[in-house]
C-alpha cells in the first residue's frame, strides 16, 4: 500500500470487513457511517473515495452495496498493535437480544467498539448497553457498556446476560448453596431454569 492509512479509514476498513462477514454483502454508505461515527453521507464518501485511490477498495457507482476489498491483509494489519500478532477485537454494540428457537437473535448493530485481544481473550463477544440505574448495587451505570462473550459457562459469583420470559436481564449467578438467605432481585441461582444464558459479562466499558 503506497499511502498510509488514516485512523477513520483503518475503522472504516474494518467495519466493511467485519459487516461482509456477518452479512455476505457489503454495507451500504449510511450502515457505514452508522458504524463508524460519521453522521454525514458527504464525509463517507470522502473517506471511500480516498481508500479507492489507495488501492485498498473498489466501489461502482450503480449499485449501493457494490463495495469490494482489494486485500484483506490490508485489513488485518490496518489494526493498531496488530503487528504482534494480537490486534484489535471488532465488537458489535446490538440494539436489542431476542430468543428465537431456543437461540438468541441480535438485533441491529449500532456501532463497532475495538479493544485489545490481551484484554479480553479469545472468544465470540458482543457489547449491551445498561438501560437505566437500577443496577448500581452491582456498580453497574445506565449507558455502561457490558462486554459479553457468548456461550461461557456461568459460576458463582459471575455476571451475566439472561433471558426470561422473552426479556434479556443482567444478573449476578449466587452460590446455590445459600438457599436458606433471601435472595437479591438481581441474583439468579444455579437451579432456576427459568433463565436462559446468553453470555457472561467480560468487561464494562464507561464513558467519562
Amino acid at each position: 500500500m503506497k499511502d498510509k492509512l488514516s485512523e477513520k479509514e483503518k475503522q472504516i476498513l474494518l467495519f466493511i470487513s467485519s459487516f461482509f462477514e456477518r452479512n455476505g454483502f457489503p454495507p451500504t454508505v449510511r450502515e457505514i457511517g452508522k458504524g463508524v461515527g460519521l453522521k454525514s453521507s458527504c464525509t463517507v464518501h470522502y473517506h471511500l473515495k480516498k481508500l479507492e485511490q489507495k488501492g485498498v477498495l473498489r466501489r461502482r457507482s450503480c449499485k449501493p452495496r457494490a463495495i469490494e476489498l482489494v486485500d484483506e491483509l490490508v485489513v488485518q494489519s490496518s489494526a493498531p498493535g496488530s503487528s504482534d500478532g494480537e490486534g484489535l477485537v471488532q465488537i458489535p454494540l446490538v440494539k436489542d437480544v431476542y430468543y428465537v428457537n431456543q437461540k438468541p437473535v441480535f438485533e441491529e448493530v449500532e456501532t463497532l467498539l475495538f479493544f485489545p485481544r490481551s484484554l479480553i481473550g479469545k472468544g465470540e463477544f458482543f457489547a449491551f448497553r445498561v438501560p437505566d440505574n437500577r443496577l448500581v448495587s452491582l456498580n453497574l451505570l445506565k449507558d455502561d457498556y457490558l462486554i459479553v462473550k457468548k456461550g461461557e459457562t456461568l459460576f458463582c459469583g459471575d455476571l451475566g446476560l439472561f433471558f426470561i420470559d422473552d426479556e434479556v436481564c443482567i444478573r449476578k449467578v449466587r452460590d446455590n448453596q445459600r438457599y436458606s438467605e433471601k435472595k437479591k432481585w438481581w441474583e439468579v441461582d444455579f437451579w432456576d431454569d427459568r433463565y436462559s444464558a446468553i453470555g457472561k459479562v467480560v468487561g464494562v466499558w464507561r464513558k467519562l
